[in-house]
């Protein structure tokens, strides 16, 4: 939706498509630096906490990607939003490292793999098909309430599940 998105509604060259993979990239080196050192030091209230922050960072940071206006403003926000997604994605994977079973791990991957991949196809064909209706900007608060709801639901699940471990 990005490159569509930067193609055609703003009407930007490929170039600056290609500029604009820097900070995506940026985003994703600074996650697996700094997260994989926080999840080390984190126990695992701390990684579902940072976790569910993240879903909503990411859901406020698609928002700002498809509604700034400035090219530097999207760069920034690019590089949030690609920090939070990486972040989300490598604390998930340092989730299932932690709950599964060694002789199970590879089983477990190979199930999350083939979950990931089939939604990210299916979300493609509805996000593609909603931004060339409606534009981007408008799915791109679809999927910022979604981030945000999915965030909060998270963050107030946990809560839940600490509170019960509490009183048992």
């Amino acid at each position: 939706m990005l490159m569509f998105y930067i193609l055609q509604e703003r009407g930007e060259g490929l170039y600056i498509f290609g500029l604009l993979d820097i900070p995506l990239g940026l985003g994703g080196v600074f996650a697996g630096i700094l997260v994989t050192k926080m999840s080390d030091r984190l126990g695992d209230r701390g990684v579902s906490a940072i976790q569910g922050w993240t879903l909503v960072a990411m859901g406020i940071s698609i928002f700002a990607v498809f509604n700034i206006k400035p090219l530097l403003g999207l760069a920034v926000a690019i590089l949030f939003c690609s920090f939070a997604s990486y972040s989300a994605s490598i604390l998930s994977v340092t989730k299932l490292q932690r709950l599964a079973d060694p002789e199970y791990l590879a089983r477990v991957f190979s199930i999350r793999e083939m979950a990931t991949m089939g939604s990210f196809s299916a979300s493609c064909l509805v996000l593609g098909y909603g931004a060339e209706q409606v534009g981007s900007a408008t799915v791109s608060g679809w999927l910022a309430i979604f981030g945000v709801v999915a965030g909060l639901i998270w963050l107030w699940s946990r809560h839940q599940i600490e509170k019960q471990m509490v009183s048992m």
